[in-house]
Formats: C-alpha cells, sequence, structure tokens
C-alpha cells in the first residue's frame, strides 16, 4: 500500500476529537484524541466519528462528521462489550464470565453502521485509519466494500492469548483487524500477541500481511499538552503552581484519566515511597494530579 503525504487523512474513531456542542474550542478527553489531533500541524484531517447527533463542521483544517449513534444500541455496544468485557479483559481484568451475545450482536451492528457511513462519504482509493477496539471488524468490512487504503491501529494492550482467548468471538475480531493493509500496535510484544492468538484460532496470515504488522509507538505533541495548560482556567491552582516553583520545588505533573489502569494509587504510593526513603525532599518535590472522570456510565 503506498501512502502519499499529501494524502488526507480520514481518521475513525468512536470518540470525537471534540465533544458536540463545544465547537473547536475543547478537545475530548483520551490519549487517541490527544495523539491524533497532533496530526493536525502537518496535515488535514478528516475525522469520522459517533456521538449523539449527526453533523459536519470544519474549522482549519480539520472536518468533523459526527454519526448518531442510537442510545440504547450504544449502551450495549460501547458500555458493555467495549468497556466491560474487551477493555478490562485486555488489561487482565476478566469480565467474560458473565457475557451476553446480545452486547456481540449490538458491537457488530455498531460497526456496520459505520462502515456504511464511510462508504457514503469516502471513495474507495482514499486513505483511512480505523483506530482502537471499537471499530475491529471494520476493516474487514470495508476490504469486502472494495476500500484500497486501510490502516488500522489497537491503542489499548494486545495480551497473551492464552487469556484473551477466553473472549468469545475473538476470532471474529482478529479477522476483521486482519482486513487492514497495515496493522499497528504500541509494541513488538503487543504485536507478537496478536500473531500468536490469530495462529490459535488457525487464522493464515500471508508474508506480505506479516511484514505490515508493525511494532509503532505512538506518542503526541508535547508542546500542545503542557501542565500549565490544564491548569489554564483553574487560577488558583496555577497561582500555587507557580508559587511552588518560585520557592525551588521541583513540580512533577500527571494528566490521565480516573481509570482502574492508569496507575493513579500507584503514583501516590511511589510518591510516598520516595518521600518515606529521601525525607530531605519533602517541601522540595511535588506531584500533582490532573485526573479527568471517564466511563461515568460504566458499572
Amino acid at each position: 500500500m503506498v501512502i502519499e503525504l499529501k494524502d488526507r487523512l480520514n481518521i475513525i474513531s468512536y470518540r470525537c476529537p471534540t465533544p458536540y456542542g463545544k465547537g473547536f474550542t475543547e478537545l475530548s478527553t483520551g490519549g487517541l484524541v490527544a495523539s491524533l489531533y497532533s496530526l493536525k500541524s502537518s496535515h488535514k484531517l478528516n475525522w469520522i466519528c459517533y456521538d449523539i447527533m449527526n453533523s459536519s463542521e470544519t474549522n482549519n483544517g480539520l472536518s468533523i462528521k459526527r454519526i448518531k449513534i442510537d442510545r440504547e444500541l450504544n449502551e450495549m455496544y460501547y458500555g458493555k462489550y467495549c468497556n466491560s468485557y474487551i477493555w478490562p479483559l485486555f488489561h487482565y481484568i476478566s469480565n467474560v464470565e458473565f457475557f451476553d451475545q446480545k452486547y456481540w450482536l449490538a458491537y457488530k451492528k455498531a460497526n456496520e453502521i459505520m462502515a456504511e457511513a464511510i462508504s457514503k462519504t469516502l471513495n474507495k482509493q482514499e486513505l483511512i485509519i480505523i483506530n482502537d477496539y471499537h471499530l475491529s471488524l471494520l476493516p474487514q468490512m470495508l476490504k469486502e466494500k472494495g476500500y484500497l487504503k486501510i490502516s488500522f491501529f489497537w491503542h489499548i494492550p494486545w495480551i497473551n492469548y492464552e487469556y484473551v482467548s477466553r473472549l468469545p468471538n475473538l476470532n471474529d475480531i482478529v479477522k476483521g483487524i486482519l482486513g487492514s493493509d497495515i496493522i499497528g500496535f504500541h509494541t513488538k510484544e503487543f504485536r507478537d500477541n496478536f500473531i500468536e492468538t490469530a495462529r490459535y484460532f488457525s487464522i493464515e496470515i500471508s508474508e506480505s500481511k506479516l511484514k505490515n504488522i508493525k511494532n509503532v509507538p505512538i506518542g503526541l505533541n508535547t508542546k500542545l499538552y503542557e501542565l500549565n495548560k490544564s491548569l489554564k482556567g483553574n487560577s488558583e491552582m496555577n497561582k500555587q503552581v507557580q508559587g511552588l516553583k518560585r520557592k525551588g520545588s521541583k513540580v512533577i505533573g500527571s494528566i490521565s484519566r480516573l481509570d482502574m489502569t492508569k496507575g493513579i494509587i500507584q503514583k501516590i504510593q511511589a510518591m510516598d515511597y520516595l518521600l518515606d526513603r529521601h525525607k530531605d525532599l519533602i517541601g522540595k518535590i511535588v506531584l500533582i494530579m490532573v485526573v479527568s472522570p471517564s466511563r461515568t456510565s460504566i458499572k
């Protein structure tokens, strides 16, 4: 697959880069948006995503096409299958003992709706970048519709097949991802685990396809995400940070979503461990954690 830098980047994801109704003044939370939005400085972006209403917006090289998803479908697809099954399982937290097939059917339906929306929007020669576990069936669906440039990136860990294979329909997820021309994972370990999972299900991967399953660590433009920018709008906290700096204190900044996999408790424990063993640092080093509420509807 030949990708030219002049190509418009069509980014497909569950989450939109900006919240609905906020215009272009505020970014959505999460690492996926933070990373991909950085591409805006060098490419024209056309972002297709799910939201509460259909809409199309364009501003300064960024176009957003929001696809409305029914609330009940979204709860079964996103709330249940994606975030009660896939997300915990791929972080070694199993919840599939209470699996319900209707949530899988909702997941499949949501992927079909996105495939249909793309087929009405993008021509088959355009570069399509599909993101994350919410849309793992989409690559194969688009391949069957004749799309020629399909890239897919799995943004979370792909762990050992012996653990994740307990997820019903995982073989369909693997086949769906393999519909991509290029597949990316954060690390070689994740890449190798994916390949081993395919072999576990006796899914053949050609040599040419194997070469295009890559470990390509994703990053972000740090200049766009300085701690002070996260504190902008909270003038009291910003004053405290500047006051600490003036006193010569070192300030450690942490920005993450409020999620059990983000190591929030472990960061606090690490700070406690450090100060307990280096009491001379007390008052000289401060940890500030900016935590965004996340998946508040998930139980």
